[in-house]
């Protein structure tokens, strides 16, 4: 995988611990990573600051990553950030549903750095 120096992704998760993980996982990749720990504050930072890529919880406890999602999509300055939802939850319904929303890829915690790199790559790829 190449370096990444310019791209910014903002991770969107309520879990300090796998933010953290995240940036750490991220950050020998030159990407720069920016943790936000819940779903209206991930909005306001999407609208401040829009990244190249969004890493979105699902289970959050003010608003949930659906939620998030639906708010981007709605925003015309939003809607095009390619969106990889991470969550515990790895139901065939929620994947179906992620599916049919258009989430650009889904990630099953606990996930390597790999499987991480290889989705961002994935997206990254599909909108360039």
């Amino acid at each position: 995988m190449p370096e990444h120096e310019n791209v910014q992704i903002v991770c969107i998760d309520d879990d300090p611990d796998l933010s953290r993980l995240v940036r750490v996982m991220l950050e020998p990749y030159a990407f720069k990573v920016t943790e936000v720990n819940s779903g209206a504050s991930g909005l306001q930072l999407l609208h401040t600051q829009p990244p190249d890529l969004v890493l979105l919880d699902l289970m959050m406890p003010d608003m949930d990553g659906w939620e998030v999602y639906e708010q981007m999509r709605k925003d015309r300055d939003l809607q095009k950030i390619p969106v990889i939802v991470i969550t515990a939850r790895s139901n065939r319904m929620e994947r179906e549903l992620g599916r049919i929303l258009g989430v650009d890829d889904y990630l099953v915690k606990p996930f390597t750095r790999q499987d991480l790199l290889d989705r961002i790559q994935k997206a990254l790829d599909a909108t360039s």
